[in-house]
């Protein structure tokens, strides 16, 4: 995940001025803060999309904190994790209908089947 952040903008904080500190998105990984991002957005949908794409690990919790504009990613062991419903951030709508529970029932689908289709 480090490697992907490199590429994708995540300022180094000892490339950081005092600028990028007050106006970029703090980013966090497992609780350490290791940069900047100008766009927090827009690294929040890549790493989301990575993410049901398997690029990167599906436990890795990624959350996007407005209110302090952080950016945190946990990828270390040890944390509960749960399922969850995948949610359309500006539609504010969950992506699972009836015709996925019926592919469930069903068994046509598995659990990643389900991760990968809403």
């Amino acid at each position: 995940v480090e490697d992907f952040l490199d590429e994708w903008g995540v300022l180094d904080l000892m490339e950081c001025s005092p600028p990028h500190i007050t106006k970029f998105a703090k980013v966090f990984l497992n609780g350490m803060w290791i940069g900047q991002h100008e766009k927090p957005a827009e690294l929040r949908e890549t790493l989301l999309f990575l993410r049901r794409r398997k690029d990167i690990d599906s436990e890795v919790s990624i959350q996007q904190d407005l209110k302090n504009a952080e950016i945190k990613i946990s990828t270390d062991s040890g944390r509960c994790t749960r399922p969850l419903y995948i949610v359309d951030y500006k539609k504010q709508k969950v992506l699972i209908n009836g015709n996925h529970v019926e592919h469930i029932k069903a068994g046509r689908w598995e659990w990643g089947d389900l991760r990968r289709n809403g």
